[in-house]
Parts: structure tokens; sequence; C-alpha cells
């Protein structure tokens, strides 16, 4: 199944998400810090990102610093946040949120949600690949969007 890194800051809740994923199949790499995610990722590119918002201000950096990192701007984030955070849970982030989830968190909606974005993803994915095919067979000169066929 997919590699998931999970940021929470709570021990026990991080500890709950982590079985609750791993009995679905997934390998789920569970840190408390952004330093700690910051190093995951250099390691293994994540395939989705669960986490807390509560984790301050550097944690901010280092979402944005994803989506500013070519490689890891299409890593998919689902945001763990407090009921007193959901208005303001977007509005400091660059990258993508696919899902906020209000905690305490239920974990049957939570384990719906990563498959549902991983199945998404998976689907954009395959349909990258399948343009770009698409595109080498025409000879394309670039990654860009191809030129339409030449008429003959």
């Amino acid at each position: 199944m997919a590699h998931i890194l999970l940021i929470e800051g709570n021990a026990e809740l991080r500890a709950d998400v982590q079985k609750a994923l791993e009995r679905d199949g997934h390998s789920v790499e569970a840190v408390g810090n952004s330093d700690d995610a910051r190093n995951s990722v250099t390691m293994r590119i994540p395939a989705l990102l669960i986490s807390d918002q509560k984790l301050g201000e550097e944690y901010v950096d280092f979402l944005n610093e994803l989506t500013r990192n070519r490689k890891l701007s299409r890593i998919p984030v689902i945001l763990m946040v407090g009921s007193d955070d959901l208005s303001g849970a977007l509005s400091s982030y660059e990258c993508d949120i696919f899902a906020i989830l209000k905690k305490p968190v239920d974990l049957d909606h939570l384990r719906i949600q990563v498959e549902t974005v991983l199945r998404q993803t998976q689907r954009q994915k395959q349909s990258r690949k399948r343009e770009r095919r698409s595109c080498a067979a025409r000879s394309c000169a670039s990654s860009a969007k191809c030129a339409p066929p030449r008429k003959t």
C-alpha cells in the first residue's frame, strides 16, 4: 500500500492514527515535529502527508517548503485541526490541502479520507503518464502540453 508521513504533536493520537493506518496495510512514519518531518521526506517521499495544524510557524514554513520543491509539491495533505482552528485552517498554507478533519479525529472517517485521497492522486498520476506517453508519441520537444498533431 502507500507510504504515509504522519506529523502529530500528541503522542497518544499519533500512535492511534499510526495503528489504524497500518492495519489498513499502509507504511506509516509517525513524527512529532517539523524537523523530524523534514528529515523524513529527504529519506523517502510519502504518498500522503497527514498533519496536525498546531505545530507552530516553523511547521507552516515546512509545508510551504514542500510546495516550492518540485519533487515534493504534489504530496497531498490531510490537515487535522482543533475546532477553534477551523476558520483559519487554510489561510497560512500554500500547499494543496485535500481534506480538513476536526479533532478529535474519528479514525474511521480518517481512514476513508486517506483511501479517497490516495485513489484520487493515483488517478491523477495515471492521467499525467498517459499525457506524457501521448506527447512522446507525437514527438514533442518539451514536456509541456503538446501541439496538436500535424495534418498531412
